[in-house]
């Protein structure tokens, strides 16, 4: 039996006294759960009536954010956690339902999590569980970049550690060094883990691995190449245990990144799942953080509209889940580059306003570095080369000071200087150094990017040669708006010196790059170029398949196939603002204006040989 209409439900039950309604709903809990009925229908009636100091509807509503949290429901599941401390439940259980209801909290709501891991620790009486519980509390502060709160919990924790629990330890030292990283007045206590660490490598268990994907970091700023780096990278996550534990987290992060550097296609299949198990879990935290760095995977790729979203998506998340300044700068950061790439200069300055104003000393740490690298991007488009160069050296002095040693930050400098015609011996030296340093690490990006900028500095016959070895090294490389780049470079510099036919291929392939990559500056000065070279920039961009990234590709072929939006965005797990975004560009990049035209551009060609074969 149901109602005629929701009004007239709405009548009845309004009409009904508190008492009453109370009573009722009680008597529906449990005839619901006698009748073994879902216990999301079971909790739903318990959330509706005040608490009563039932030990059973507390047991209920657990036993309901068990299963919601296996669904992936977590907002679900802290609701009912906070409905079943309010009842109460039982003295003797308080601790450890405070545990679940923070471990729950912790995937879309930090700042309760945080003070309801307090609170459990503070009703740990057990030495070992007290640990466990503190171990969980430093990586949730980690996660929202309390470094110094972190630290001191985890020595409180330290302080307790009984022999036995070596994967806690591991887990907690870990803590720190992701701290000393983050936070310079920590380094001094990385430094102290990292000497007395011993052999590490043959552990097992997610403390362990915690710790080997840390000392990654050890390996970057020492001799190793980027493809040893990578191939250690690569070795952690192969088993999925990082992902499964520490989805979004350092452990997880940390290998992923060192991908990245190295220029490797593994980053984005693996922050694909990491984003994809996200979703699933209903995990708010990893959700963000994985598409942060998805973000800036994209951005190094030269997918501009694709890191637009992921970064969009990813700062809206973590403002959500309550973190401090260093996260969303560090997302604000990558997405704002992003912008300024694709022409969106005005987008760009309201990212960063988002996070902090414009004489806002940045934070400290990998976070507040790209943060200032972005706001020195936008201040070179906006034509401020002076300021950009300000910002540059000082970036790059807070990393030397944290023994961050990274590739690109003198090339920057160099061009700036290019840019005001000023002190052109240090340019030289500055991007030579930047040279070295890249061909040590050997990643096509960071190498392509120097040789680029060495060629603009040098100029003439050597600074050509350094041009063309640049598109020697990235040809082949995931780095499409690097390419494009310098494509658009070596047109320019052969046009100024009066080979204007020869010119017009270079400049032709990068406009087109330029075009796939959403570069829309970069497209303007290549068209520039191009008419300056004698040639029309009109018609000469390929439609193609190929043009497409690869989320574009499978949102395309997916719609063709006669998907909604919306059916789309539920099995791949995005918003359906995300498919739309993805739709546009698929349209813009093949030249077509419906579902109908989109299927049959995806439809292969037929070799040429095949057709006319007998």
């Amino acid at each position: 039996m149901r109602f005629a209409h929701p009004i007239v439900r709405n009548a009845v039950y309004g009409d009904l006294a508190s008492a009453e309604r109370g009573r009722l709903h009680r008597r529906a809990a449990r005839l619901l759960e006698q009748s073994r009925a879902a216990l999301d229908r079971v909790a739903a009636q318990l959330l509706a009536i005040d608490p009563a100091g039932e030990a059973q509807a507390c047991a209920t509503l657990r036993r309901a954010a068990d299963a919601a949290l296996a669904a992936g429901a977590s907002d679900s599941a802290v609701a009912y956690l906070r409905r079943a401390l309010a009842e109460p439940c039982p003295v003797g259980e308080r601790m450890e339902l405070l545990v679940e209801l923070a471990e729950a909290e912790r995937l879309v709501d930090g700042r309760a999590a945080i003070a309801h891991m307090r609170e459990a620790l503070e009703l740990a009486t057990d030495p070992g569980r007290y640990v466990e519980v503190a171990t969980r509390l430093a990586w949730v502060l980690s996660f929202g970049f309390r470094i110094a709160e972190a630290v001191a919990t985890v020595e409180l924790a330290l302080s307790r550690l009984g022999d036995e629990q070596r994967d806690l330890r591991r887990r907690l030292e870990a803590a720190i060094m992701f701290a000393g990283v983050h936070d310079r007045s920590m380094a001094g206590a990385r430094e102290r883990v990292v000497a007395r660490l011993g052999e590490v490598d043959h552990e097992e268990g997610l403390g362990a691995r915690q710790v080997q994907a840390q000392l990654l970091l050890e390996e970057l700023g020492g001799d190793a190449s980027a493809d040893e780096i990578a191939t250690r990278a690569q070795r952690l996550l192969s088993d999925g245990l990082l992902l499964r534990e520490d989805n979004g987290v350092a452990g997880f992060i940390l290998p992923v990144q060192m991908l990245m550097r190295a220029d490797s296609e593994l980053a984005m299949v693996w922050l694909d799942r990491g984003v994809d198990r996200a979703r699933q879990e209903g995990d708010g935290y990893a959700l963000a953080a994985d598409l942060t760095f998805r973000c800036e995977a994209h951005l190094r790729r030269g997918e501009l509209a694709e890191a637009v979203v992921d970064g969009t998506e990813a700062l809206a998340a973590f403002e959500q889940w309550g973190v401090t300044e260093r996260a969303r700068a560090w997302c604000a950061g990558f997405l704002a580059r992003a912008q300024v790439e694709a022409g969106d200069l005005d987008g760009a300055e309201r990212t960063l306003a988002r996070v902090a104003a414009p004489d806002d000393e940045a934070p400290d740490g990998p976070a507040g570095d790209a943060f200032m690298r972005s706001r020195a991007s936008l201040l070179l488009a906006r034509a401020d080369p002076r300021g950009s160069l300000e910002l540059t050296l000082e970036y790059a002095l807070r990393g030397e000071r944290g023994n961050r040693r990274s590739v690109g930050w003198r090339s920057g400098a160099a061009l700036c200087l290019l840019t005001l015609g000023e002190q052109p011996e240090r340019a030289v030296a500055l991007v030579e150094e930047d040279v070295g340093l890249a061909r040590q690490l050997g990643a096509p990006g960071a190498l392509g990017s120097a040789l680029r900028a060495r060629g603009l500095v040098q100029g003439d016959r050597i600074g050509e040669e350094s041009l063309r070895e640049a598109l020697a090294v990235l040809d082949g490389s995931i780095c499409k708006l690097e390419h494009a780049r310098t494509l658009v470079e070596l047109g320019a510099m052969l046009r100024r010196t009066g080979r204007r036919r020869e010119a017009r291929e270079p400049l032709r392939n990068g406009v087109e790059l330029a075009l796939v990559c959403g570069a829309a500056p970069l497209v303007t000065r290549a068209e520039e170029e191009l008419r300056a070279s004698g040639a029309s920039p009109r018609g000469i961009i390929r439609a193609s398949f190929d043009a497409l990234t690869t989320s574009e590709r499978r949102v395309a072929q997916m719609a063709a196939a006669g998907m909604s939006n919306k059916q789309i965005a539920q099995a791949l797990f995005v918003t359906v603002k995300t498919v739309e975004t993805h739709l546009h560009r698929s349209y813009q990049k093949l030249d077509v204006s419906s579902r109908m035209q989109l299927a049959r551009a995806l439809e292969p060609t037929p070799d040429p040989a095949v057709l006319h074969r007998p």
